[in-house]
């Protein structure tokens, strides 16, 4: 680590209590910061420092559980076990599945598969707003702030 760089975290359990703007205020402040926005529903720090989009990836961390009929057995504990209520009549719902695997280590004939699926997008950005030059070479991209 580098002579005098600091570090601020900023958590919270609770959505809208600002934390975006007290970390977009601190990055202005800083006039020399790498930031990340690690916000699992709504990372926008970005529109704050009126970044530029470099590039999107997705993102997959979750999964759901699919049925495979050809190896069901229709023994019914997928369903009975299911706390979100997403299997009936041996399908299942993706809009209620969570993904916990309950149903898929349950199945007595394996026909319960459980796939990865989008759980969103990653973005890399630039902005000129606080006058980074930390970020050279970082992912391929080139020192655009310098």
């Amino acid at each position: 680590m580098r002579q005098g760089v600091k570090e601020i975290v900023l958590i919270s359990g609770k959505g809208g209590t600002g934390k975006t703007s007290i970390a977009g205020g601190f990055a202005m402040l800083s006039g020399d910061a790498v930031l990340c926005d690690c916000d699992v529903d709504a990372a926008n720090l970005e529109l704050i420092l009126n970044a530029e989009h470099l590039e999107t990836r997705e993102f997959q961390a979750s999964k759901k559980a699919r049925i495979h009929k050809d190896k069901c057995i229709e023994c019914g504990q997928c369903g009975e076990r299911c706390r979100f209520e997403a299997i009936h009549d041996f399908q299942v719902d993706p809009w209620s599945c969570e993904g916990c695997g309950v149903c898929s280590r349950l199945c007595p004939a394996g026909a319960v598969e459980m796939y990865p699926v989008l759980s969103g997008h990653w973005f890399w950005v630039f902005t000129t707003s606080i006058g980074c030059s930390k970020c050279a070479g970082i992912l391929g991209f080139p020192p655009l702030c310098v």
